[in-house]
């Protein structure tokens, strides 16, 4: 057993800030940060929680040494967390939810879902999706935040690793989380809030979630065989009134425009803002990539989905860089690598079959995407798989015949639903013996398109 040299309160400090500053509000919202930061200051964190949040921050650090820790932290922080599971405490859900995390980042799918289920049983034994009446406005908003990232978590959970949901049929009992900015600003012996409870952008985020299932199901069906019919169609025009509807439905503060961005940004809630309309592209994305290769002759439903994909992934693109140049907007969680792999795949569509007028935006979209899963791969390890997972998509696409008579297959909408589907098995469907005339044909049509424009070489950016 490697000897593990606890963390000087010093160091722990700067570990936190940077995981307040980079996460907070983003892949979830389990701590107030004010009563967070008394505790590590004062040492009186439960050290598997402690050291679950350093692992995280340690990946944002400047300092090489620090970084290195990262492993160390995270493995001390399971080792107590695993000696201390009977104790069923808000502390151990929140150290749960964390090491789920990391271990997305680090491509350790069945640790993911482990850790989220041990969560989600502690949280209906605490019966934290019960109101209560006790305790300061600050242990209130937390169960409550803590409940609603689980319900989140576990909706990309099924997505990723086609689990069966814990909590999609669940009776919500519980509000939705305050307005953040009065969420932030409450102390610790405040026991009510004055004036009317206002709801702020992360509970909008809560709000959009339920429409990820249904989304998800429609390509499961489609990546399962169901052939595209009436009834399915049916589906997609409810799904993209509702999608709408939640964007039109958000109050300015939640709104995506540049001058709101500056004010959420100076409000230290700018990531937050991006992540939410970062969510809504991904989903509208999910919902019409279908539409890019429709077996039939294109009606005009199809084409307008089509075009709305299109925009939805050039949106994601066009947000994902905005986020990495407004100061504390990053968003470099885990899961953006596969949402933004799932905009760079219709943009890899785009380059091979769109019109050339497309081309020079769309090379510039897919740069900037590249650029980004190269910054996330210096965080998460599972970031490469993603890159890998799209040069594979890309190379499938090589291998169709025609411009035109290209086919979206099971796997490639399994692809796009599935962020731990193993690329490897996509590749062991081909046969050997025509394996390596498919590669010679790749490679001649990879270059033909490079000279028109159309191709990308990943692997060289």
């Amino acid at each position: 057993m490697c000897y593990f040299e606890p963390l000087q309160t010093g160091t722990a400090v700067e570990l936190v800030d940077h995981y307040l500053d980079k996460f907070f509000g983003r892949p979830h919202s389990i701590f107030h940060p004010v009563t967070l930061r008394s505790l590590v200051g004062n040492g009186t964190l439960n050290k598997a929680l402690l050291y679950a949040i350093c692992a995280i921050g340690c990946k944002f650090s400047g300092n090489p040494d620090t970084r290195r820790q990262g492993s160390g932290l995270a493995a001390e922080s399971k080792r107590l967390l695993q000696a201390d599971l009977l104790n069923i405490c808000l502390e151990n859900i929140q150290a749960c939810i964390l090491i789920a995390t990391l271990s997305v980042g680090h491509g350790d799918s069945a640790s993911e879902a482990l850790f989220f289920r041990i969560a989600t049983a502690m949280a209906e034994i605490m019966r934290l999706n019960s109101p209560v009446s006790g305790g300061s406005v600050i242990d209130r908003e937390i169960r409550r935040r803590v409940w609603w990232s689980l319900y989140m978590t576990d909706m990309w959970c099924i997505s990723g690793l086609g689990l069966h949901s814990q909590l999609k049929d669940v009776q919500v009992k519980i509000e939705l989380p305050i307005n953040d900015r009065t969420f932030m600003s409450l102390h610790s012996e405040q026991v009510a809030i004055i004036g009317p409870v206002e709801h702020g952008i992360w509970a909008h985020l809560t709000t959009l979630v339920p429409l990820f299932g249904p989304i998800h199901n429609i390509n499961r069906l489609i990546a399962n065989g169901e052939i595209h019919n009436i009834e399915l169609d049916q589906q997609v025009e409810q799904l993209a009134w509702s999608l709408e509807d939640w964007r039109q439905k958000l109050p300015i503060d939640a709104q995506m425009d540049q001058d709101n961005l500056r004010r959420q940004q100076k409000r230290g809630l700018g990531g937050l803002l991006i992540s939410i309309h970062l969510a809504y592209h991904h989903y509208s994305t999910l919902l019409y990539f279908r539409y890019l290769e429709v077996q039939r002759p294109p009606s005009l439903t199809d084409r307008t989905y089509i075009a709305r994909c299109k925009a939805h992934a050039s949106s994601f693109s066009s947000l994902l860089r905005q986020s990495r140049q407004f100061k504390g907007c990053d968003v470099v969680y885990p899961n953006v690598g596969h949402m933004t792999t799932v905009s760079s795949s219709v943009l890899v569509h785009t380059l091979l079959y769109g019109d050339l007028d497309e081309l020079e935006t769309v090379r510039q979209e897919l740069n900037a995407n590249f650029e980004a899963l190269i910054e996330l791969t210096q965080y998460w390890p599972t970031t490469s798989a993603m890159i890998e997972r799209l040069v594979v998509f890309q190379d499938m696409c090589l291998l169709s015949t025609e411009p035109g008579t290209h086919r979206l297959d099971g796997w490639m909408l399994r692809f796009l639903i599935e962020h731990s589907l193993d690329i490897e098995a996509k590749k062991m469907q081909v046969n050997p013996s025509i394996w390596n005339a498919d590669l010679e044909r790749m490679s001649s049509k990879a270059k033909e398109l490079a000279e028109q424009g159309r191709y990308l070489n990943f692997r060289s950016l």
